[in-house]
């Protein structure tokens, strides 16, 4: 949902092997979520490689196929 309404979206899983640096950055801006990544978000994007896969990430497109931020 944007702004109130629905919009068509679709989502493809991330490889496992790219998700390391998409996690830390994920920490880095979402606090909240520390606590349940047990990695520190200031650690280096190696540090992220041996739990990336336990976690799933999704990159999500719009139905017109532009890619959300």
């Amino acid at each position: 949902m944007r702004h109130g309404s629905r919009e068509p979206v679709t989502l493809r899983e991330v490889d496992v092997e790219r998700r390391a640096p998409i996690l830390r950055c994920y920490l880095q801006r979402a606090s909240r979520a520390r606590a349940h990544i047990p990695v520190d978000y200031r650690a280096p994007v190696e540090a992220f490689e041996p739990i990336a896969a336990q976690y799933p990430v999704f990159r999500v497109t719009a139905a017109d196929g532009r890619a959300h931020q």
